[in-house]
C-alpha cells in the first residue's frame, strides 16, 4: 500500500494472478459489514468525466488477515453508492461550516484590530 495525494492505493491480485492497483477513497458500513469504495485505475476509466468505483466487501478469514471480496449484486452496489455520497454531502457541510467558522473569527479578529487602531 502507498500513499500519494491523500489517497491510499491498493494492488489487488485476482484468481489469475494479474495484479491491479485501486484508490481507496472511502469506505461504506452497511448491514454490519465493511466496504472499500475504490476508484478504478485510469487507464480502466471509460472515457466520461465520471469516477467509476468498484465496491470489495471485507471479510476476515481463519487467520484474522482481511481478504476482500467484489461487490457484483447491482442493487447493492446502489445502495452503497448512495451511503457513500450522503457521507461525502456530509464531510463537505462540516468542512464548510469549519472554514466558515474560520472566515468570521478572522473577521472578528481584523474588527478588533480596526478599533484598537483607531483608539488613542
Amino acid at each position: 500500500m502507498s500513499e500519494m495525494d491523500d489517497i491510499q492505493y491498493l494492488d489487488f491480485t485476482d484468481e489469475n494472478g494479474n495484479t491491479e492497483t485501486f484508490g481507496l477513497v472511502g469506505v461504506v458500513e452497511y448491514k454490519e459489514d465493511t466496504y472499500l469504495v475504490l476508484e478504478l485505475p485510469e487507464e480502466e476509466q471509460d472515457d466520461s468525466e465520471e469516477v467509476q468505483l468498484v465496491f470489495m466487501l471485507v471479510i476476515r478469514d481463519e487467520e484474522g488477515e482481511d481478504c476482500y471480496e467484489p461487490v457484483e449484486d447491482d442493487a447493492l452496489c446502489d445502495t452503497l453508492f448512495d451511503i457513500y455520497m450522503q457521507q461525502l454531502e456530509e464531510k463537505l457541510e462540516r468542512e464548510e461550516a469549519a472554514m466558515a467558522e474560520l472566515e468570521d473569527e478572522d473577521m472578528d479578529e481584523e474588527e478588533e484590530e480596526d478599533g484598537e487602531d483607531g483608539e488613542d
